[in-house]
């Protein structure tokens, strides 16, 4: 599947992100004194629970240079090393490696990242409405390859919250969105941060 003339996909999101190794002050430091920015594309897309077009989907990721790729309704932890093995390191040998996966009540979330530009320093799952425990968020802990402060880690919440129509499911979306927005409130001040999801389209189905 190749990009539209519009360069707009509609089940995936797309991320641009610069980071500097320095916090933001009154005096920042000069040209000599500075790193280089780096920079990474992030790439969201939902799997339709293993249902997604691989080939369109492996098509998507060359094209758009993705950095990291963060996916919905993922089933198993098989269906992350498929996923490495048949999708992205086809593209690109050796160069992906998949975060630790949980496994949750229902749907799940996956991360895949380029070790080669991003270190891993952590990763957990948690219910965002315990009184409910339906479907997993995952935040994951990334920081450019060659920075060392604490200025220059990003984090990655993943999430599906539940879907369809009726004020039980409208409750508990409510009630999952504030246990994210509670979760990112706490982020050390200076830490950048994403929050993924994805609507689901046919553009993915097979």
């Amino acid at each position: 599947m190749k990009q539209s003339s519009s360069n707009q996909f509609t089940d995936h999101s797309v991320t641009d992100h610069s980071f500097t190794d320095h916090p933001i002050t009154d005096h920042p430091p000069t040209l000599s004194s500075a790193p280089a920015p780096a920079s990474v594309r992030l790439v969201s897309a939902n799997l339709w629970n293993g249902h997604a077009d691989a080939e369109a989907f492996a098509a998507m990721v060359d094209e758009l240079g993705a950095d990291v790729v963060a996916v919905q309704e993922m089933r198993s932890q098989a269906g992350v090393d498929t996923f490495v093995t048949n999708v992205l390191n086809v593209l690109e040998p050796g160069q992906w490696a998949a975060a630790p996966f949980t496994l949750g009540n229902d749907t799940n979330n996956a991360l895949f990242y380029k070790p080669a530009k991003f270190t891993l320093l952590g990763s957990w799952a948690w219910y965002p409405y315990p009184a409910n425990p339906v479907r997993l968020v995952n935040c994951y802990r990334l920081r450019p390859v060659g920075y060392t402060s604490g200025a220059a880690e990003i984090r990655i919440y993943s999430q599906h919250l539940k879907s369809s129509t009726g004020s039980g499911n409208e409750t508990q979306r409510f009630n999952e969105a504030t246990g994210i927005r509670d979760s990112m409130n706490s982020v050390p001040p200076g830490t950048g941060t994403g929050l993924l999801n994805t609507c689901c389209d046919h553009i993915w189905n097979k």
